[in-house]
Formats: C-alpha cells, sequence, structure tokens
C-alpha cells in the first residue's frame, strides 16, 4: 500500500499490509523527498509497472516517481517534477518557463538545479507562466507523459516527458468555466481507459463525468439530469442532444462524482462524497450507463487494444568479461513496426540507463546494437512511437550473464 502523509508530515510511505510486523514493516520517503513534495495536498497515483506520479495541488507542480524497487533505504527513485518556475525561476520576473528536475538517489540532479531541484511552488498562467498548471488535482499516464487535471483552471494539461529531457506543454483542453459540450467545469479527477485510451473526467462543478479521447477530442458526458435536467441517468454530447450541468447535489446527492478508478474487470468506479458510496458504470456498450429516461445514449464501439508489442534477445547470453554481446529487439505488428522506435537499457541500481539513441527497426522488424559486459546485466527494449515519441510499451527483461 502507498500512502501520503499530510499534516505536517508531507511524507510518501510503502506500507506491507501482509507483513508479520505491520507496525513497522514500511518505507518512508527521505528529507530531500519530502521537501520536494511539501504542501499536505497532494494526489497519488500507482501504476501497473511500477510507476507512480503526485499532482501537489497548491504547489502548482506534478512530479512521477520509481515505485518498482523498494528494497533500499530511501525508495521512490529517480524522481521527476515538472510545473513552471519549480526550480529557479520562481523569485526571477514573469514569464515564467517550465521547468523540470530529475534526481536519482544518492546522485545531484540529472536536470535542474542542484539546490533548487523541485522545491519550489509553481507559477500558474494568470501568474505570468503559460505553460504553467494551476492546481493540479489528479494525474493520469499516457502518450509520452502525464495528463494533468487543473482544478483552478477547469482544463486537462498533457505534458511530454518523453520527446524531451524535461517536459513540453502539447496539449490542453476542455475550456471553461462552462457546461456545454466539451466545457469542463470544476474537475476533480481523471482517469485512462486501458482499453481504448480514452480519458474520463469528472466534474464537480457540472455534476457529471465527461469523456475525450486520448488527444482530447470530446466524445460525450453522462451524469443525473444532464440532457435534460430530470433526475434520472443521461448522457449528452454534440450527436445526443445539448449538454448541461447535472441536477444539484442538495436535490440529488448521486449527482456530486469526485474520485475515479477503473477496476479490474474494465468498470469505472466513480465516488459519491455527500453519500460516501462508490457508483460503477459499465462501459461496455458506450461511455456511460444505460439512459433510462428514453434518449439513446452515445454508443461509440471501444477500440480496439494497441498490439504493438516488442520482444528483446541476446546472442550470446553469456560472454567473457569485457566481452560484447548483440541486443535484438523484434516489434510487432510487421504493419506498423517501421513507424516505431527502439530504445535499448540497462538497469542501474535505482533506475534505467538509455544505451544511445533510439533506432528505427529495418524492414525485417528488428533493431540491434551491440554493447560491452563487464558483469552481470539486466536489459530491456523500450518501444516508441516515431512521430510523437510516445511510449507504446516495454520488452520483458534480459540477463546477460558472465562466463
Amino acid at each position: 500500500m502507498y500512502l501520503t502523509i499530510a499534516s505536517g508530515y508531507h511524507r510518501l510511505i510503502s506500507y506491507q499490509v501482509n507483513s508479520s510486523d505491520p507496525g513497522h514493516d514500511y518505507l518512508p520517503s527521505d528529507v530531500d523527498t519530502d521537501e520536494r513534495i511539501g504542501s499536505n495536498q497532494a494526489m497519488l497515483r500507482v501504476f501497473g509497472d511500477g510507476g507512480m506520479a503526485i499532482a501537489m495541488g497548491q504547489e502548482n507542480k506534478v512530479a512521477t516517481f520509481d515505485a518498482s524497487d523498494l528494497t533500499t533505504e530511501h525508495p521512490f527513485y529517480p524522481q521527476g517534477f515538472h510545473g513552471a518556475g519549480i526550480n529557479q525561476n520562481f523569485l526571477a520576473e514573469p514569464p515564467y518557463a517550465l521547468e523540470s528536475c530529475v534526481v536519482g538517489l544518492n546522485a545531484g540532479p540529472i536536470l535542474g538545479e542542484p539546490d533548487k531541484c523541485g522545491t519550489e511552488y509553481g507559477r500558474t498562467p494568470t501568474q505570468g507562466a503559460p505553460d504553467g498548471i494551476d492546481y493540479p488535482n489528479d494525474i493520469a499516464p499516457g502518450l509520452g507523459g502525464v495528463y494533468i487535471s487543473e482544478g483552478g483552471a477547469n482544463r486537462i494539461t498533457h505534458y511530454n516527458t518523453v520527446a524531451n529531457p524535461g517536459a513540453t506543454l502539447d496539449m490542453r483542453f476542455g475550456s471553461g468555466p462552462g457546461s456545454a459540450a466539451g466545457q469542463l467545469s470544476g474537475v476533480a479527477s481523471i482517469v485512462r481507459q486501458p482499453s481504448t485510451g480514452w480519458l474520463y473526467v469528472s466534474e464537480e462543478g457540472n455534476r457529471r463525468i465527461s469523456v475525450f479521447d486520448a488527444e482530447g477530442h470530446y466524445i460525450a458526458s453522462f451524469g443525473y439530469g444532464v440532457l435534460d435536467g430530470s433526475d434520472t441517468m443521461q448522457v449528452c454530447g454534440v450527436e445526443i442532444g445539448q449538454c448541461r450541468a447535472g441536477v444539484a447535489y442538495q436535490s440529488d446527492s448521486r449527482s456530486y462524482f469526485s474520485r475515479l478508478n477503473f477496476g479490474p474487470d474494465g468498470e469505472l468506479y466513480a465516488f459519491m462524497p455527500w453519500v460516501g458510496q462508490i457508483q460503477v458504470f459499465n462501459l461496455s456498450g458506450g461511455v456511460g450507463a444505460e439512459n433510462t429516461s428514453g434518449a439513446a445514449p452515445k454508443t461509440v464501439p471501444p477500440q480496439p487494444v494497441d498490439k504493438d508489442k516488442v520482444r528483446i534477445k541476446a546472442k550470446p547470453l553469456k560472454v567473457a568479461k569485457g566481452g560484447k554481446t548483440t541486443l535484438t529487439g523484434v516489434v510487432n505488428p510487421p504493419a506498423t513496426c517501421r513507424q516505431r522506435l527502439v530504445l535499448f537499457q540497462e538497469r542501474e541500481p535505482r533506475s534505467w540507463n538509455n544505451l544511445g539513441k533510439a533506432i528505427k527497426p529495418t524492414a525485417k522488424c528488428t533493431a540491434s546494437k551491440r554493447v560491452k559486459v563487464t558483469a552481470k546485466t539486466v536489459y530491456r527494449a523500450v518501444l516508441i512511437k516515431a512521430d510523437n515519441h510516445a511510449t507504446l510499451g516495454y520488452s520483458p527483461r534480459l540477463t546477460v550473464k558472465l562466463k
């Protein structure tokens, strides 16, 4: 279990709930991490690949952490922080630039100012930082970076953290506040649907959940009364009917959704804080629940799961110390492999080291790199989309041993 601890501690903790000694079997963040996290409003997300992300509310910055290895005294490294003015420019004159900082355990920052690495409050667009974020309250991964819900700006922002050593702002959508189709008001949470890449955004101001595709194009909204104001679950959208805010939570406390998440079987879980319950939506037939008012909901078939894959092999698998082996990445499917890139990495104590630049596969959908081996080493291949450098996936890990 991972926790963020507020009320003056500002800590990130890994807590083993099935331990024989649960009172002591936990790993806290170190003092430097605590300083960078700061504040007491931090929304934590943990992802299946061992990564985690934190949206830090009033500090106007976001962070990503590595939770895949918790064997050391100070876990959660490397760490990346992103926001306008979070390193050295906080006291500078506007415009404040979007800054990033990446740090590793027992080492100085890879990117950013050593003494101010991610420790300052970020600046918002209204404070002279056009690429800054305003009260980020949730975060979701995708398209080679992170989607950020901005509670103070009623919109979604995407920072690309792959195509640049730091971060670049490459997308914004849901301009608000407003209740029309595609507008947002009081955004509270964002989650990415694994099967489609669609984004589900809860709106406390509009008492509804709105859906966008991965590029930020609006699809539809659903909630109590979002089509005609009647107190029933409805779907609205450009091709369905004019959208409106859902019924007031004073008349139906079920209409107020806050945190969202996807269950293991693909259902959408939406927390209703006014009743202390979770509402579960089956999305197999479209973007929202079946509409009982008689209006036909929009039923867009789910997009097929992206089947891009990469595997890695080495020849030979055992070499003499100082010898070389050839790493080969095999990309599937063949129809799209030439639009992909393969980046080889080797495992370091707390992160992964890039082995040169990403390589374009050959006509046989393979990419190879010759590497020198001086010790038992773990390698992997990263599959990258060539046109926007979005990360599509990772190969299983491969270990090359010494003879």
